[in-house]
């Protein structure tokens, strides 16, 4: 990848030409960081931070952005191979 590129570049080369699957990738990135600060919570046992995160977010927030980048990924790939 060459040194002066923009974001949007950027985020089209990790999707492999593909904007949608780079939101994908951001989409799974997030509910798995979710799913950090939750295990990190329960390991410094700061329970206000997993209360914190619930009240904002949801209980299944993280499910919900992991299986949301996981379908929008799969599905553009799928029209990507047929294409």
């Amino acid at each position: 990848m060459a040194a002066k590129q923009t974001w949007r570049q950027y985020f089209v080369w990790i999707g492999r030409r593909s904007l949608t699957v780079a939101w994908g990738y951001v989409l799974i990135l997030a509910g798995v960081t979710l799913d950090v600060f939750d295990v990190a919570s329960y390991f410094l046992n700061a329970t206000e931070v997993q209360t914190v995160i619930t009240a904002y977010a949801g209980p299944y927030a993280s499910h919900v952005l992991k299986i949301g980048g996981l379908i929008t990924v799969l599905v553009r790939l799928r029209t990507l191979k047929k294409g």
